[in-house]
């Protein structure tokens, strides 16, 4: 091997340092799970599940998963009850997709009440809905 040849692959190999890590199923730098990076699907929906926690907080999950207890919104699909992630949606097109719905659909200015009315309008015949609490009248989440 050439000393230009030993060098090119010398610089490959701690280029992809950095990313192993994230594809080990550790924590990245961006403090995602490796698993958020399966697809780039699932990385903008880890993305947005952290920006827009509380507004997925308050909308069903229409995916199936409500059949088991520990997912009682969409957030659950995204976050763990400890308070880590979960590497539910990372598999599940319904949940990313819902899930960049509900923020597109806030960023346009749409109301909790809209957005959960939107989001069932859309989602109902996906699968049955977590028991996520009802939206009080007047009720909002900080974007």
């Amino acid at each position: 091997m050439t000393g230009k040849a030993r060098w090119t692959v010398i610089i490959l190999i701690l280029t992809a340092l950095p990313f192993s890590a994230c594809m080990a199923g550790g924590q990245s730098q961006a403090g995602l799970p490796g698993y958020a990076y399966r697809s780039e699907a699932a990385l903008q929906g880890y993305r947005t599940a952290n920006e827009h926690r509380a507004l997925l907080r308050r909308m069903p999950c229409y995916c199936g998963c409500g059949q088991d207890p520990q997912y009682t919104s969409l957030e659950s699909c995204f976050f763990s009850p400890q308070g880590g992630f979960n590497a539910h949606a990372a598999n599940c097109a319904v949940c990313l997709e819902e899930a960049e719905d509900a923020a597109g659909w806030r960023r346009e200015g749409m109301t909790l009440v809209q957005i959960r009315q939107a989001i069932a309008s859309k989602y109902q015949e996906r699968g049955p809905a977590t028991q996520t609490p009802a939206i009080s009248p007047g009720e909002e989440v900080d974007p």
